[in-house]
């Protein structure tokens, strides 16, 4: 039997694209001639998931965050292309790229329909089986010509070969110790087992993780199977992780079985800090009246994985007074004729400080007590103290006060005439 390998091309100038509305295409180049048809080829094979059901990124040069565009726009072009070779030529990788009318390009491997035709071994039997991910897996030792189609769309016909068949599928294991839900220092694993090679040639198996930044551990298992963990890291988070195996042989012409998923992708998400301890006080050296300023202030938060802290502070019954933010997780605020009668308060809480739209914060705390500025203006306000140093004899002393002690004596405020309020402090013993 003679192996053809198929023509593979040298440079971007080569990729082949039929046009819509065009019937015949002729190229040659890099010595291999294709004539591109849009007539439906045979023997069907359709690609049976879609790269968002959880499959690796294919490399889209289209967001399709609403949904792929050729749903909404028929492309201008459809390019079938070899992305992987094995070391003698032989196809493993194929990909299917929608071109549209203003350049833009769109990967939909996992959506197109693949023909297969001029079969070596027949019209009864399929040759290759195409994944999803347009991973080639031979049935067979042989050739034939694949094409792919996606909204009446034909691509230019691709030649492929191989000299063996390929290793079966891997049975595949992808599990997390947090369930769908993964932190940082979770555990990953992916266990890969099950795969045989038709010519009894050993078999390897190639895993392909995804949404990592970090390298996996791998362990062999005395009954052959493989198991690759990944301990989460902290740069991971925001990220999906999903791990697929493919099974390799040994043979000098390596083919590859199709990559197997064996479980959904896990998203990594960031750890709350616990919520802080807040107080609302008046700031030492003002006076609390109007004019005066009261502090917030935010502290004891812990971040689970070892972030910086920083605080947001949100402030209740104010009126158009000035907030001053004088360090992370400390306000003050200066009190204004409006406030008076009004309750203030306070509540903070920690977010953890990193890049990004992941960070998590924690519940709001409030303080546990609020300031109120009397309506009465001669109401006794605290501001200062005057303290009187007591030394008389034992005998003298009556109520609470001890011999030789010092006593902290209150001066309370006029908010009207704006002095302290006279003979209240009675330093007699």
């Amino acid at each position: 039997m003679t192996t053809v390998r198929p023509c593979r091309p040298q440079s971007s100038m080569f990729r082949l694209a039929i046009l819509a509305n065009v019937g015949t295409l002729a190229f040659v180049g890099a010595g291999c001639s294709t004539d591109v048809s849009t007539a439906v080829a045979p023997a069907a094979i359709v690609a049976g998931q879609s790269p968002a059901d959880g499959n690796f990124d294919q490399g889209n040069t289209v967001n399709q965050s609403v949904g792929p565009r050729f749903r909404l726009e028929v492309p201008s072009a459809l390019t079938l292309e070899v992305r992987d070779w094995s070391p003698v030529g032989s196809p493993r990788k194929l990909a299917v790229v929608a071109t549209y009318a203003d350049g833009g390009h769109e990967d939909v491997t996992g959506f197109a329909t693949y023909s297969e035709s001029d079969s070596s071994v027949g019209p009864d039997y399929k040759l290759v089986d195409i994944g999803p991910q347009g991973d080639v897996s031979y049935r067979f030792a042989g050739n034939a010509t694949v094409t792919a189609s996606l909204v009446g769309l034909i691509t230019q016909p691709v030649a492929v070969s191989a000299s063996h068949a390929s290793p079966s599928n891997p049975a595949v294991n992808f599990e997390s110790t947090s369930g769908a839900r993964a932190y940082v220092d979770s555990g990953l694993t992916c266990t890969a087992s099950g795969a045989s090679d038709p010519e009894g040639t050993p078999v390897r198996y190639v895993f392909e993780w995804t949404g990592i930044t970090g390298t996996p551990i791998r362990r062999t298992a005395s009954d052959g199977s493989v198991t690759e963990t990944y301990l989460v890291e902290r740069a991971d988070r925001g990220n999906k992780i999903q791990c697929v195996v493919a099974a390799e042989d040994g043979a000098e012409d390596t083919l590859r079985s199709h990559f197997v998923a064996g479980g959904a992708a896990v998203q990594v998400y960031d750890r709350a800090p616990n919520v802080p301890y807040v107080t609302l006080s008046q700031v030492i050296g003002t006076e609390f009246r109007v004019g005066g300023r009261v502090r917030c202030e935010a502290k004891g938060s812990i971040d689970a994985d070892g972030d910086p802290i920083k605080f947001e502070i949100r402030w209740n019954g104010t009126h158009g007074g000035q907030f001053i933010r004088e360090a992370n997780g400390i306000e003050t605020y200066t009190l204004t004729q409006s406030d008076i009668s009004s309750p203030i308060t306070c509540e903070a809480r920690a977010v953890s400080d990193i890049s990004g739209e992941i960070a998590l914060a924690s519940d709001w705390s409030r303080a546990g007590r609020g300031m109120q500025l009397s309506t009465d203006p001669l109401a006794p306000i605290i501001t200062s103290m005057t303290f009187v140093h007591l030394s008389p004899s034992p005998g003298s002393l009556t109520g609470d006060r001890v011999c030789n002690s010092t006593v902290g004596v209150p001066i309370p405020w006029n908010n009207t005439t704006n002095s302290p309020v006279s003979a209240v402090v009675d330093p007699a013993p």
